[in-house]
């Protein structure tokens, strides 16, 4: 079932979406120039100067001749080569499959139509020594894609189990705390895990203000970096994190943490940046 779904699904809207972004970015690192460049050279320069864009979201370029077929790498890139009359053509690999979508860009920002492209666009007797190397290049990675997924599926599994309710062994209530900054409320200690349940002031809304557009103030406040020590030196990592009611005064929030804490251990410790707190936990 899985596989069907994968080949009806269509990422051409996808691609020309990514297309769109790649020309605004490539038409602000042209400038006021009046024409894009006619050269690889030209090209790979101003592919420099494109800006990087926000965190999380990378956009990798490459930059292709126009007299050849079209490459692959089994990436998620936008391969750029001349065109005529100081245009750019665009072409964006998807890196799951050999197809890609293509377009053309003008100075001026005008997009021409899109053009989709299966494999290198040619019989498969005109096919060049690069382009069975690339067709070999991406059957490899999608293979070592698919084999990742597979190993990686138990360890998906078994997060996703980690904290079920019949895991759960109990809760145990922080003691008090300075309200000045994060307060640990209380732990839930599981068989697989440990979640830690805390509240955090609201920063006040000058500081929530910033010119940074990828900067998140309040999702930062609301994820303070956390190290437990429970005196027997496990080594705790973040698995998950959730949060509620960020338009409250105080924001509540939990990270959740593996592995579990050892049925011997008669304490946790919560540090925060600014302040720590022990939990008794008393005998299991």
């Amino acid at each position: 079932m899985e596989a069907a779904g994968e080949e009806l699904f269509d990422w051409s809207h996808i691609s020309r979406t990514h297309l769109c972004e790649a020309s605004l970015r490539l038409l602000a690192a042209l400038g006021a120039e009046p024409r894009f460049p006619g050269e690889v050279a030209g090209i790979e320069a101003l592919v420099g100067r494109v800006a990087e864009g926000r965190p999380g979201e990378p956009m990798d370029f490459a930059v292709e001749p126009a007299s050849e077929l079209p490459r692959y790498r089994g990436e998620h890139l936008v391969w750029v080569s001349p065109a005529a009359d100081g245009r750019l053509r665009l072409r964006h690999e998807t890196g799951e499959s050999l197809a890609s979508e293509a377009v053309t860009l003008r100075p001026d920002g005008r997009l021409g139509e899109f053009e989709t492209i299966a494999g290198f666009g040619v019989p498969e007797a005109e096919l060049t020594d690069q382009a069975h190397a690339d067709r070999e290049t991406v059957e490899r990675r999608i293979r070592e894609r698919e084999d990742h997924e597979a190993n990686a599926r138990p360890d998906i599994d078994e997060g996703q189990r980690r904290f079920r309710t019949e895991h759960l062994l109990r809760v145990v209530a922080a003691p008090p705390q300075d309200p000045a900054g994060p307060v640990a409320s209380f732990v839930a200690l599981y068989e697989t895990g440990v979640i830690v349940y805390y509240l955090v002031p609201r920063p006040p809304e000058v500081e929530l203000e910033t010119d940074d557009p990828w900067a998140e103030p309040l999702e930062a406040a609301m994820t303070p970096e956390i190290e437990l020590s429970d005196g027997q030196g496990t080594t705790y990592e973040v698995v998950d994190l959730d949060y509620l009611d960020p338009n409250a005064p105080l924001l509540r929030a939990s990270q959740s943490f593996a592995p579990a804490v050892s049925p011997t251990s008669t304490r946790l410790t919560i540090g925060f940046k600014t302040a720590s707190v022990e939990i008794e936990l008393g005998p299991a």
